[in-house]
């Protein structure tokens, strides 16, 4: 398992995930697919018309608006259908801890699975209403599960299932006030998707809105489990902030259920501290490494971790060995001419916040007249006088996984 994977897993086990599971995640419970339910309506409904179109909703409206034809009826036979039991997997997610679950699906899996689990880790509570509101203090005793769809068991507007375009659309104005709690629930996590294949246009509308109603720039890095991914898929995916992952919902759980408890207690992990203004860090070793490989990080370079004597360490930083954070933070570096020009240039750029339009400098030189030297001196500058820290992307790798950055930022 690589470094990633294995912080993902360990913020499931510490109960810091939200999930979003559709109709994939029913597939162990013997649940038809939508495409699949899709068709057993139409069969059911309209034996003697052509199938035109495979979605869910399209054959829903058309049954809908056919004369003779009532909503009851149509519920009713979806009932039927979805009326399964939860499989092991199911029963399994009780038993782990979570911040929230959203799903589309309309079954009633998962809440039977919470209800026949004595040993559950906590009570399930599904939500439909848009004004919900959360607590903090009961999280550890209950989980939300907020019916985006509606459900098998709704009786009233807001819970029924969402058959038609007009149903919705009402969904959709009830799904955003409760993606903008979201951000609550994974500010410190992350986000599992299960179930979806991204090719259907809910999917894709479900991680659009989740992206606008949120501010991309403040969800973490979240994953999708996705057996079979195409390079399409994926792509779309990386631009939202999602990470593929090929494993099904069920070697998910198996590796979830697998894992003690004392694996995800951080205070068992070795760190190695560093200081970031004065302030101690403790970084797992582990992702020490990982970080490194990706990136050199500015700090205070206060250790002279390896060297006998500062003389010893000063060599060391003119040979180019060593931490160079602790030459630079000494003075060791000989001062260079440009140092305040491109130190200047810099904070003017910083200063306009210019988000969306971040500049490219491009500082040119042969090799060895002390370029990086000269960009590291100029960063320790700025992060001394102004407190903002640098990454320095190491240049042998060919693409910048930007999880990692983002795991060492937060």
């Amino acid at each position: 398992m690589d470094p990633q994977q294995a912080r993902m897993f360990k913020k499931v086990k510490q109960g810091k995930a939200v999930l979003f599971l559709g109709a994939g995640a029913s597939f162990a419970a013997n649940c038809p697919s939508g495409n699949k339910l899709a068709e057993l309506i139409h069969e059911e409904f309209l034996p003697e018309q052509p199938l035109r179109s495979s979605d869910f909703m399209d054959v829903c409206g058309e049954v809908l608006d056919t004369p003779g034809v009532d909503r009851s009826s149509v519920e009713d036979f979806i009932r039927a259908k979805l009326d399964c039991q939860p499989s092991p997997s199911h029963v399994a997610l009780s038993l782990n801890r979570w911040q929230a679950i959203f799903t589309t699906n309309f079954d009633d899996i998962v809440e039977t699975a919470y209800r026949i689990t004595p040993n559950r880790k906590q009570r399930c509570e599904p939500v439909f209403a848009r004004d919900f509101s959360r607590l903090q203090s009961d999280y550890l005793e209950v989980v939300r599960l907020f019916k985006l769809m509606g459900s098998v068991t709704g009786a009233d507007v807001e819970s029924r299932m969402a058959l038609s375009r007009s149903d919705y659309n009402r969904k959709l104005r009830q799904r955003g006030p409760l993606f903008r709690l979201l951000f609550d629930f994974v500010k410190d996590g992350t986000i599992i998707y299960i179930g979806y294949s991204f090719r259907d246009q809910l999917a894709r509308d479900i991680i659009d809105e989740v992206a606008d109603e949120v501010g991309l720039e403040r969800l973490p890095w979240a994953w999708a489990l996705l057996p079979d991914c195409d390079p399409q898929t994926e792509q779309l995916l990386r631009q939202r902030k999602i990470l593929p992952l090929s494993i099904t919902f069920e070697q998910f759980i198996t590796t979830v259920s697998g894992m003690p408890l004392e694996a995800a207690d951080a205070s068992t992990i070795a760190a190695t501290t560093i200081s970031v203004s004065g302030v101690p860090v403790d970084i797992p070793a582990a992702d020490i490494k990982m970080y490194l490989k990706q990136f050199d990080f500015l700090h205070d370079g206060r250790n002279f971790e390896g060297t006998t004597n500062s003389q010893t360490a000063r060599r060391d930083f003119l040979e180019g060995k060593g931490d160079p954070w602790v030459g630079i933070g000494q003075g060791w570096a000989f001062p260079r001419f440009a140092t305040m020009q491109l130190r200047n240039e810099i904070l003017g750029y910083l200063k306009k916040h210019q988000d969306r339009e971040a500049p490219i400098l491009l500082l040119t030189g042969p090799a060895g007249s002390g370029k990086t030297t000269l960009a590291r001196l100029v960063a320790h500058m700025i992060y001394r006088e102004e407190g903002l820290p640098s990454i320095f992307l190491r240049p042998e790798q060919e693409q910048v996984d930007f999880l990692v950055i983002d795991s060492f930022v937060r």
